[in-house]
């Protein structure tokens, strides 16, 4: 598995909020001013990693939802769609066991 892929991998050595407005140079006026307004100290970073696919999803009776099997970065707010999307098929495959 690999954890290599971080979203904003750009270091630079000014603070936090001149970082921000480098990435987001360009953009609308409004995210500009609520950067610009941002007490620097309530600026804080939380990297993003990725990870490989897995192919089996389940083993015995025990099967994986949503985010424990292909999860999805926070920023694309997927994960409880997704463990319905995957539990509708399974409630339609048959009797399900209750334990």
């Amino acid at each position: 598995m690999s954890v290599s892929n971080v979203i904003f991998p750009i270091h630079i050595s000014a603070g936090k909020k001149d970082r921000l407005l480098k990435i987001f140079e360009g953009w609308c006026d409004n995210v500009i001013d609520l950067l610009l307004t941002t007490d620097e100290d309530s600026i804080l970073r939380r990297d993003i990693y990725d990870r490989e696919p897995i192919i089996t999803w389940g083993k015995g009776r025990v099967t994986l939802l949503g985010d424990s099997v292909h999860a999805m970065q926070p920023n694309m707010g997927q994960g409880g769609c997704m463990a319905i999307e995957v539990y509708l098929p399974l409630c339609e495959s048959g009797p399900m066991l209750y334990w």
